[in-house]
């Protein structure tokens, strides 16, 4: 009915496990599936992807307490910037943002490390690729701490965003609550959703 649509599915409890297979989706069973891996630092080719960085790298800062001021915001864009120059086909992790970064911004980095409590968003490829259907699973992570789940809340988001933007309008795209009255009560994941849809061109 909808030629070459997107599909993004935000599941609970494997619901839509099955079908997601059937139609050859992606399924990220984020929390439980220890292969999943995302690098939010990988893409840093438009001004846009530079922009989404930066705003991840301050998020990680304020949920590790890191007050940010004029000279943090600073060293956050310098750290970018300079990770920008790696090429995409080379490391762009968190690990490899930690070399780069003011020693303010390791300390923030190091929970989300390889060698920290967090190291799902430090990888060197990112699960997240091209595919018309994506389907992840959130009974864990919503059940986590914000330290956990706002990073990987608006890394997913990012990603959506960098695909309609891709999709320049010309592919019909879906975005799937399962239960999503649970979602809604969930007041940090409530306020993220809609600020994403207030702010998304």
């Amino acid at each position: 009915r909808y030629p070459q649509a997107h599909g993004f599915i935000f599941d609970k409890d494997l619901s839509q496990y099955g079908w997601t297979y059937a139609m050859g989706g992606k399924h990220y069973n984020i929390g439980e599936d220890s292969r999943l891996g995302f690098a939010p630092f990988k893409h840093l080719e438009t001004d846009t992807e530079r922009k989404q960085a930066t705003q991840f790298l301050t998020l990680l800062c304020e949920l590790q307490k890191i007050h940010i001021t004029v000279e943090i915001r600073q060293h956050i864009s310098q750290a970018i910037n300079s990770l920008a120059t790696t090429p995409i086909d080379e490391d762009r992790s968190i690990s490899r943002l930690m070399t780069l970064a003011h020693e303010d911004i390791k300390a923030a980095l190091h929970f989300y490390s390889l060698t920290g409590s967090f190291a799902m968003l430090d990888s060197k490829t990112d699960s997240i690729e091209a595919g018309y259907l994506h389907c992840f699973e959130m009974g864990w992570l919503i059940k986590q701490q914000k330290e956990y789940y706002l990073p990987v809340l608006m890394h997913v988001f990012n990603r959506i965003s960098n695909f309609l933007t891709a999709a320049n309008k010309e592919k019909p795209t879906f975005i799937f609550l399962e239960e999503a009255w649970q979602y809604f009560e969930h007041a940090d994941f409530r306020k993220f959703v809609i600020d994403w849809a207030k702010t998304f061109r």
